[in-house]
């Protein structure tokens, strides 16, 4: 469905507001400017009806929603994944689908409209990471490489392995790399936080710490 969109002005900015868009929720799906087109597009989340795996795209010149195709082959449905914009395309890992945690990986090329599977399901190890939602994955063009930090995972699959470092996806060869975090002090581990990366530079803040009870976590990190 292609929604009508307000714009109201008020002293913070430019807010978007949402009549009509599948009745997403506030949290779970993604969204990045296309810089083909400047356009803002938005994939995946979860509505009342169930988890979501259609894609829009806004027109700031137009004022208006469109759908976006996708082809016949794409990932399920899902929500809380880490996503990254690398050029032409973004790359989708992991989050939560109707099966629980996943942990493959895609690319939706915003040209050609399709999606391909970099990665598929795979059985966690050290050299593959475990299913999770709620990661950051931030993406190095000089290399080619994508990093993914944080996220929650069952607690059966919390070792320090995968508490005290960051997993690194090379676009050429297609294969992950576990990165051990080395510094004085490291930040604990956590799921569901704002991120930036600023001159290739990852900048964590707050977060939640999954449990019995969540912990809400107040600091920030940087990993160089």
């Amino acid at each position: 469905m292609i929604s009508t969109v307000l714009m109201k002005q008020n002293s913070f900015g430019i807010v978007l507001l949402f009549e009509e868009l599948s009745r997403r929720q506030g949290a779970g799906g993604v969204a990045g400017i296309n810089p083909l087109t400047d356009g803002l597009f938005i994939w995946g989340g979860i509505s009342d009806e169930g988890l979501l795996d259609d894609m829009y795209e806004y027109s700031f010149d137009r004022s208006e929603w469109a759908t976006v195709s996708q082809g016949s082959i794409r990932p399920s449905a899902r929500q809380k994944v880490a996503f990254a914009v690398t050029g032409d395309s973004f790359v989708v890992f992991g989050g939560r689908t109707a099966s629980g945690k996943t942990n493959d990986v895609w690319r939706f090329n915003m040209t050609a409209h399709q999606w391909e599977c970099l990665y598929p399901v795979s059985d966690p190890s050290m050299s593959v990471p475990v299913g999770r939602l709620g990661a950051a994955m931030v993406y190095k063009a000089e290399s080619q490489q994508l990093f993914v930090y944080g996220g929650y995972c069952s607690d059966s699959a919390m070792s320090a392995d995968y508490q005290s470092g960051v997993w690194l996806f090379d676009l050429h060869s297609r294969g992950w790399t576990h990165l051990a975090m080395a510094g004085p002090a490291l930040p604990q581990w956590r799921s569901e936080f704002p991120y930036a990366v600023i001159a290739n530079r990852l900048y964590v803040f707050f977060g939640v710490q999954k449990a019995a009870l969540d912990v809400a976590l107040t600091d920030a990190w940087v990993f160089d």
